[in-house]
């Protein structure tokens, strides 16, 4: 049982989780493969018991037990997402085709799988690409440009803007520039410098 599993801490401890799977649960399946001549036979016997409820709605409580795992429908589901289904749309989908009491969340992870899936099959290029087109995408008002140095050849430069950082920047026109190295903090690095630039073209440092 899953709740038999005590889980290994990667914390401090500082925040409790509220919600912990381990209940010291010692219902265990024992599975053996043997082998008696040409036949193979599989021996199961069980051992320990549950101390928590088993019903349908513990089943479902299980990410895991609510996500599609089926290729076919899979695939579909990346078909529709790429014609511009919508999650919720996918999820209507997904409730007449399988038993499985699939929720909002669970689409949009499995949405999510399938993008990691798919960027790992390309070039640092086209990921890079592809992640500026999907921000693009998700609002009209977002908006993206690379510089490249055409005497190189060479990207030097990606800058993205959001819908919301256009809207915060027309009620406040002022840029405040940071011009430092990224993750250089183990290294004792002093932050270079701050740059603030308004409307008017005055700068400040």
């Amino acid at each position: 049982c899953s709740h038999g599993n005590k889980p290994r801490s990667r914390s401090s401890g500082v925040r409790q989780h509220r919600t912990v799977r381990y209940t010291g649960c010692t219902a265990k399946v024992h599975a053996l493969l043997a082998r008696l001549g040409k036949r193979y036979y599989i021996h199961v016997r069980s051992s320990g018991c549950h101390n928590h409820n088993v019903d349908g709605n513990v089943w479902n409580y299980y990410a895991e037990n609510r996500t599609i795992h089926d290729p076919a429908i899979l695939a579909t589901m990346s078909d529709m997402a790429s014609a511009g289904a919508t999650p919720k749309g996918i999820l209507a989908w997904f409730r007449k085709k399988t038993e499985k009491k699939t929720k909002l969340k669970d689409v949009h992870n499995m949405l999510q799988d399938l993008k990691k899936a798919d960027k790992r099959n390309m070039s640092d290029v086209k990921r890079t690409e592809s992640i500026l087109e999907e921000f693009t995408s998700e609002h009209e008002g977002n908006t993206a440009q690379i510089f490249v140095d055409k005497a190189r050849g060479v990207d030097v430069a990606v800058t993205l803007q959001s819908a919301g950082m256009k809207r915060l920047f027309a009620a406040f026109p002022e840029v405040l520039m940071v011009d430092s190295t990224h993750d250089t903090n183990c290294n004792g690095y002093k932050l270079f410098s701050f740059i603030v630039h308004d409307c008017f073209g005055k700068v400040n440092e």
